[in-house]
């Protein structure tokens, strides 16, 4: 072995290799920096991203859109129905959206790989009817804690007239939960394969229904179920 300031030259076998002492300073790359911070590179990637950006955007505004008019026509039955409705929410998240939705996004990751490096593209079609299959199992184990939610409010001190409401509530929105999922599913489905558009047409065209059903069967008084035409 010779050793100088500059390099090792190492003896195997047959052949010399050299390695560079001050490989640091040799490094090469095939990036070419002004090239990647070239105005034309970074508007086109903006762009880029701007697009794949736009629909979440979309549906995420569409959804604080179902939200607003909602919460204002709640806010007009009483106080104690805004109340429960709150209650509602953060006892339906707690017990069954949070961890339902978490298997839901976990698509997010599992179909991307799926669609990008598997070589069997079919095994999106399986990891969504295998998600399917554990929510549905999930939904099973939570349903007593949602149809025996009144007493349950009750036990925890919450007033009799909101735990009444609120429990009410809880049985009519279990089973809208599932079709919520079964979109959320899809919609991770067809964002892993870059199918965006899907989940944004089927929200715009479905906001003025919910818009119509939200002011029949809350506002209006001749059609109005009460606070129980929140979750229908």
């Amino acid at each position: 072995m010779t050793t100088e300031a500059d390099s090792i030259s190492v003896e195997l076998g047959s052949e010399d290799v050299t390695i560079l002492a001050n490989s640091s300073n040799t490094v090469e790359t095939d990036l070419d920096v002004d090239e990647l911070l070239h105005f034309g590179n970074i508007k086109s990637e903006s762009k880029l991203l701007l697009q794949s950006a736009l629909p979440i955007i979309m549906s995420t505004t569409t959804q604080l859109l179902i939200m607003l008019p909602m919460m204002s026509a709640v806010g007009g039955l009483g106080t104690a129905a805004l109340a429960s409705m709150n209650l509602v929410s953060i006892y339906a998240g707690l017990c069954g959206i949070a961890p339902l939705s978490g298997m839901a996004m976990a698509l997010d990751s599992l179909c991307s790989q799926a669609f990008t490096a598997a070589k069997d593209k079919r095994m999106l079609g399986l990891y969504l009817q295998r998600v399917f299959v554990l929510i549905l199992g999930v939904e099973t184990v939570i349903y007593p804690l949602w149809w025996n939610a009144q007493p349950i409010f009750k036990h925890i001190g919450v007033p009799d007239e909101i735990a009444r409401i609120a429990g009410q509530m809880l049985r009519l929105y279990f089973f809208g939960v599932g079709a919520l999922l079964v979109y959320e599913c899809l919609k991770s489905y067809l964002f892993a394969q870059g199918i965006r558009r899907a989940a944004v047409i089927g929200q715009a065209c479905c906001l003025p229904l919910i818009w119509l059903s939200i002011w029949l069967l809350i506002s209006n008084d001749t059609t109005s179920l009460g606070i129980l035409g929140v979750p229908s």
